[in-house]
């Protein structure tokens, strides 16, 4: 099973890159995104700092994480896309898609070609990005076990 929303199911490519990469990646995109909330909202920006490791197709995984943006009150998800998709430099890496894709509310998210994929919506009351980096190798000796990366 892919991790994160898409549209088809097609095969992806299980990337060699390591898992130090893909966290820096990762969180470099949660950050762009949480820039993208009208900065007169923020109250707070709360990356975490950890994540997990989950299987995603082709017996690959995928490192999970989230950011929260604590918000005065809710954006317009649908002008924050709009903006994204005009000035981010890397839109072209991602399809977005206005919708939530948790049929929870209002959001939007994006999904790249290695099945990575960010949802962007409200949860309670705060702004939650949350990220599935692309799938990829796990190499133990290079990356750390499952269970470790759990735990950090």
């Amino acid at each position: 099973m892919l991790t994160g929303p898409r549209a088809d199911r097609t095969p992806v490519p299980i990337s060699r890159q390591p898992l130090a990469e893909i966290k820096v990646d990762v969180k470099a995109v949660e950050a762009d995104l949480a820039s993208f909330v009208p900065a007169e909202l923020v109250l707070a920006v709360e990356p975490d700092t950890s994540g997990v490791i989950m299987d995603c197709s082709n017996g690959g995984v995928s490192w999970a994480s989230h950011t929260t943006v604590r918000v005065s009150r809710p954006p317009d998800f649908e002008e924050m896309a709009e903006r994204l998709r005009a000035t981010w430099a890397r839109a072209s890496e991602f399809s977005v898609v206005v919708g939530d894709p948790r049929q929870a509310g209002d959001g939007f998210y994006l999904v790249g070609s290695g099945a990575q994929s960010y949802m962007v919506g409200m949860l309670g009351d705060v702004v939650q990005i949350m990220s599935f980096g692309p799938c990829f190798e796990l190499v133990p000796e290079r990356d750390g076990y499952a269970w470790d990366i759990r735990a950090e």
